[in-house]
């Protein structure tokens, strides 16, 4: 289960071409140690084009990594996205996607119940 999530993961961010999705600064993709404090990074976006948001805990070692969640709010802060899995056992795999109305800044954080190593993917 856990290595279909990853090839899941991996066909998102190698197969859809570049030119599809929103962010103005690129696309990102990358494992991160996420601990006490969320992952945040703020990104601006295409106005009407699809954008996404792609979580996945990246410890093999333990059958059950720590809940994730997904948040995603606009430049006056209100949240326009959110994920947080919707039991225990989908809780390691999150994701948004969303249609940004007009170009603009989003701010992205991924928080994780416990101390874990997350792939994450902003397309």
């Amino acid at each position: 289960m856990r290595r279909n999530a990853v090839l899941a993961v991996l066909a998102f961010i190698s197969l859809v071409p570049f030119g599809v999705s929103s962010p103005i600064d690129g696309t990102y993709g990358e494992k991160n140690d996420i601990g006490s404090q969320p992952w945040r990074t703020t990104r601006t976006f295409r106005g009407g084009e699809r954008a996404s948001v792609l979580a996945l805990g990246a410890r093999p070692d333990e059958e059950f990594v720590g809940k994730l969640h997904i948040k995603v709010f606009d430049a006056k802060g209100n949240l326009v996205a959110e994920d947080s899995g919707n039991s225990n056992l989908a809780g390691d795999f999150v994701g948004v996607v969303w249609y940004p109305p007009r170009t603009g800044e989003y701010r992205i954080e991924v928080h994780s119940a416990k101390a874990n190593e997350v792939y994450i993917a902003v397309k």
